[in-house]
């Protein structure tokens, strides 16, 4: 069905285009004296039709000029909340059903955001222009290559008794079939996507974004086929892990030596040497917004990653009287390998930074080689190595907390994996008490509890809910905010809708992505005051990636309940992220689903 309703799509486009070349050639083959030309005949033709006006003015061919970039928008003008408030003033019109949109960021320029189908005045396309000629908004004067408000065409008339001939026949077939190619590959392309939005009722005309897709997410699949013990999410906790300890040592060549067996000789002369070999006493407050593998390459010897970082730390700087304290957001990639055939190792043991030779601890008086199994450091034979950094950017600011961007991407299709269906048989096969309305009620009351823990500021209250990685991240927010005397708050916070998009599963955990739409009310104040700052009073919907990960020994359904897995006590965990009662650690996914990951909608890739 999906298949022949391609091929008419093609065929109908082709045919338009097909008669339009033909009358061309036809108008155009004779250019005798004798043709009379017609001034000011014929129709103009100004864009005034569109299909799927978007007016949407910040995405026109997915140009998008908001600054926030990661999930908690690191030292940039984002969302007051951090990842937690997101607003979107856009709307997904279909067929030029809406009027316009409020969002500040325009690409490439703005016309007026009107989408009338059928008024001579304007299109659509979300209101920007390509090219200098607008497609949304200031009209389309003068098809077909004419300047003013005359006719289409030069006006040339072929005589009676001329034939278009047989190079125009020829011509004709020649444009016709890659037309129709055309017209079939977006077609079979267009209706593959999952979109939000109602469709229309004839399913021929399926609504087209002219947004090209994000990149996605590099491949791990041969990774995972070479190595049974591959996890993306060890990997991703113990990159978060080394990065902050490499940045908080670099202050100290002896802490940064206990670091040897996984940084390379440059890697460790780059963050000594940092801004230039500044002098630099201490580096705390290290804390991850964004962490993102970019590049997977195996190869013939060794495997390789790519991975950025953007993340805010402080330095302690000596001065004259007393030190000083500087906060720098920075931008690095971070370049590691790995000799292909390595298996990777358990949790504990890639959490615990020893000797990934033989487990041994690291020593502080023996730098080159590990002292009990003789493995000299900064070998990549057994575990991941930093062979290279780069840091892109390093500025000496802190979080901007009161800057304020429309949402980006809240009524986009939602990015779904290909193998989504056969991953979810997969997970019920081997838990049959799983359910997708479990998981939901679980995410809802994550959810409210996250929400209620952010805007009263006691942040321990969420920590049941979240891996420890996220809720150390989330933490320095919390702390940025009362730093600067003010006050996130997200009022009358709640779920409108969830979607799973991602089932990942591997030896050790299972990671279930799943979309949240949600609506609050987002407002930052002055403590002091009680001014508002930034937001305001009108509910604002948006849309985010969560990731959920739980040990893959684990099954049963998801609990939606305020009371420890283990013990059922009221729940309640101290800084380690065990249960205040029994003393299991409810953190960690061993027992129920925890929120490991946030990502907005225009940075998630799949």
């Amino acid at each position: 069905m999906r298949r022949a309703r391609a091929w008419l799509i093609a065929a109908l486009v082709s045919g338009g285009l097909v008669v339009d070349v033909g009358l061309g050639i036809a108008l155009s083959l004779d250019l005798s004296p004798s043709a009379s030309a017609r001034p000011g005949g014929g129709q103009s033709y100004r864009g005034s039709s569109s299909f799927g006006s978007s007016s949407r003015s910040s995405s026109s061919f997915g140009s998008s000029s908001r600054s926030s970039g990661s999930s908690s928008g690191f030292g940039s003008s984002s969302r007051s909340s951090s990842g937690f408030g997101s607003s979107s003033a856009r709307s997904s019109s279909l067929f030029g059903s809406s009027p316009s949109s409020s969002s500040s960021r325009s690409s490439y320029s703005s016309g007026r955001s009107s989408s009338s189908y059928g008024d001579d005045n304007s299109g659509s396309y979300g209101g920007s222009s390509y090219g200098g000629s607008s497609y949304g908004g200031s009209s389309y004067d003068g098809s077909y290559g004419s300047r003013g408000r005359s006719s289409s065409a030069r006006g040339y008339q072929v005589p009676r008794d001329r034939d278009v001939g047989v190079f125009g026949f020829f011509f004709v077939m020649m444009m016709a079939i890659p037309v129709a190619g055309v017209g079939y590959f977006w077609a079979t392309n267009r209706v593959s996507w999952d979109s939000m939005s109602t469709p229309p009722e004839d399913p021929l005309f399926v609504p087209y974004s002219f947004e090209p897709p994000r990149p996605r997410a590099p491949s791990f699949a041969a990774l995972r086929r070479a190595d049974k013990n591959f996890s993306k999410i060890i990997l991703e906790d113990f990159l978060y892990e080394l990065y902050t300890r490499a940045v908080t040592a670099r202050a100290s060549r002896e802490e940064l030596a206990l670091l040897a067996p996984y940084l390379s000789a440059a890697a460790t002369d780059e963050l000594r040497g940092r801004g230039g070999g500044r002098l630099v006493k201490a580096v705390d407050g290290v804390v991850v917004g964004s962490l993102r593998i970019t590049h997977v390459k195996r190869g013939e010897t060794h495997d390789r990653l790519r991975v950025e970082f953007e993340s805010n730390y402080t330095e302690t700087v000596p001065g004259p009287q007393h030190d000083g304290r500087l906060g720098f957001y920075a931008h690095e990639a971070w370049s590691l390998v790995r000799k292909r055939g390595v298996q990777s190792r358990d949790p504990a043991s890639a959490r615990a930074f020893n000797c990934p030779s033989c487990g041994a601890p690291v020593e502080r008086s023996q730098h080159d080689a590990c002292q009990h199994c003789g493995v000299r450091h900064g070998d990549s034979s057994f575990d991941w190595l930093v062979e290279s950094i780069t840091v892109k950017s390093e500025e000496t600011r802190g979080p901007t907390l009161t800057g304020y961007a429309e949402e980006v991407g809240t009524h986009d299709p939602t990015l779904r994996d290909d193998a989504l269906q056969r991953r979810l048989g997969e997970l019920r096969q081997a838990d049959p008490a799983f359910s997708e309305e479990g998981l939901f009620a679980r995410v809802s009351l994550i959810y409210s509890e996250l929400n209620a823990a952010w805007t009263s500021r006691d942040w321990d209250d969420a920590h049941p809910y979240l891996s420890d990685r996220l809720w150390l991240s989330m933490r320095y927010w919390i702390e940025a905010y009362r730093a600067q005397g003010l006050q996130n708050l997200m009022i009358a916070a709640r779920v409108t809708r969830q979607q799973i998009a991602k089932i990942e599963r591997d030896a050790f955990f299972d990671a279930i992505t799943v979309r949240v739409w949600a609506t609050a009310i987002d407002q930052t104040v002055h403590i002091e005051s009680g001014a508002i700052v930034a937001g305001g009073e009108t509910p604002r919907e948006y849309s985010e990636y969560w990731t959920l990960i739980r040990s893959s020994t684990r099954a049963g359904e998801a609990s939606d309940k305020k009371s420890c897995p283990n013990c059922a006590a009221p729940l309640a965990v101290n800084m380690t992220g065990n249960c205040s009662h029994c003393g299991v650690k409810v953190t960690g996914g061993e027992f129920d689903w925890v929120l490991s990951k946030i990502e907005q909608d225009e940075s998630y890739a799949g």
